[in-house]
């Protein structure tokens, strides 16, 4: 309950900021790599992959199903970075703006469901 009160306390205020960074278009000094590494720390995802989707690492077909997922994994991190790369290379500042308002709306639903969840628990 508490980690996933902080994880939904940080998508909040992601949500929050990503909405004023999305005020201030070409302003791209406000990602620090602190705020990376406390994204990461909180995301809840890792515990989903670790407890739900891969089996134990004793079950013979762990190493197989691992493999798939990180060549999954690698593979969608590449094709977001190029995806960041072409909008950032782009004079596209009105898309930027709504890509970064609809991120922010959807992190704050995100949040708002993981408060929900607590509270009814």
């Amino acid at each position: 309950m508490l980690v996933k009160a902080a994880a939904a306390s940080w998508v909040l205020y992601l949500a929050a900021k990503l909405w004023t960074i999305g005020a201030n278009v070409g302003r791209y000094d406000e990602i620090t790599i602190r705020r990376v590494y406390f994204t990461t720390l909180l995301n809840p995802k890792a515990l989903v992959f670790a407890l739900v989707l891969l089996p134990p690492p004793t079950d013979e077909r762990f190493l197989p199903k691992l493999g798939i997922f990180v060549l999954l994994a690698v593979s969608m991190a590449i094709a977001w970075g190029g995806l960041g790369a072409l909008l950032g290379s782009q004079k596209t500042q009105t898309r930027l703006l709504l890509i970064q308002r609809v991120s922010s709306v959807w992190l704050a639903i995100v949040a708002t469901t993981l408060i929900l969840g607590i509270i009814r628990s």
